[in-house]
């Protein structure tokens, strides 16, 4: 009770950094005090506490944090609302798909653009969510004129998420769909009933090759890095000088005359290392990018069987 009431009174009146690391605990001991506290102060929160707050919850565990965190969406800085979305299609919670359908179908009162749209149709096929058939079906298969009418990494994804929810109509419709099962072995992780108490990975990491040049902008400053290791929401590596954790930067992925270029929040790692986390980015950009990361996959990529198997287990 003691603990409780201290953690409430962090959340309510504490510095935002401080008030951010009571909401992890709280969440797992008082969800309600969260959600009746965190809305109020939420909103005047600088970035690195708000994205504090979505990572703790994340990592709480809560069973109901999936809808807390849909209640959260407007009150959040926009670039980290697809980190949260991310964590919504995490919760295992079937009361979030509502908010994600909308999201999905591109609801711009809440900012949806195409990359939050494509965040949104990922946690739908996280959550198995029968009730988002339809809207997926609608992105894969809308046609305009001889052109699919969404992009290719849209549809994709909905590829993808329709294979966990409904995987007998993609078994049909992937010899039509103009995916392999290259493009299809590079999916969203899903979560996992042994790390309840953790907050698991979002997409698998791919380690490079050979490493690749990038070079990360932020204002007037640009700074040369070496990226070691990618995934679908980040990557790491080692560069020439410390950029601040939290820190918004534009980073450009490559050596070549049309670098992959994103916008990322900048992250902890250990020794002279950094880290990174994609928040912004053209369809155009996650499309090359899905590229680099299956140039570098090592092995064989599984058959369409194999995918559809895995996708669904």
């Amino acid at each position: 009770g003691d603990i409780i009431a201290t953690l409430r009174d962090m959340v309510r009146g504490s510095s935002a950094p401080e008030a951010a690391e009571a909401v992890g605990l709280l969440s797992r001991l008082d969800l309600a005090s969260v959600e009746r506290l965190l809305p109020a102060r939420l909103r005047e929160w600088p970035r690195y506490a708000q994205d504090r707050v979505v990572r703790l919850m994340a990592m709480g565990g809560a069973v109901e944090r999936g809808i807390i965190l849909v209640s959260l969406l407007d009150l959040l800085d926009p670039v980290l609302v697809p980190l949260a979305v991310d964590e919504i299609g995490l919760s295992e919670d079937a009361s979030c798909v509502d908010a994600l359908l909308r999201l999905a179908e591109g609801d711009m009162s809440r900012g949806a653009d195409n990359f939050i749209r494509l965040k949104a149709v990922e946690a739908l096929g996280r959550l198995r969510a029968q009730p988002a058939t339809g809207v997926l079906r609608d992105i894969v298969e809308s046609r305009h004129m001889f052109h699919w009418t969404h992009h290719s990494e849209l549809r994709l994804a909905a590829v993808q998420a329709l294979t966990k929810i409904d995987p007998e109509w993609a078994k049909e419709f992937l010899p039509k769909s103009g995916f392999s099962a290259a493009d299809l072995a590079l999916s969203p992780a899903d979560s996992h009933p042994d790390f309840k108490r953790f907050r698991r990975r979002r997409y698998p990491r791919v380690r490079l090759s050979q490493p690749v040049p990038a070079v990360a902008t932020r204002g007037q400053e640009a700074s040369r890095l070496e990226v070691r290791v990618l995934s679908l929401s980040g990557g790491s590596g080692v560069g020439e000088k410390h950029l601040q954790p939290g820190a918004l930067a534009t980073i450009k992925i490559g050596s070549s005359l049309r670098p992959i270029r994103v916008q990322v929040l900048m992250r902890d790692v250990r020794a002279q290392g950094f880290g990174f986390e994609f928040v912004e980015m053209d369809l155009d950009e996650h499309a090359r990018l899905r590229k680099l990361l299956l140039d570098n996959l090592s092995g064989s990529l599984p058959d369409e069987q194999e995918v559809l198997a895995n996708t669904h287990s």
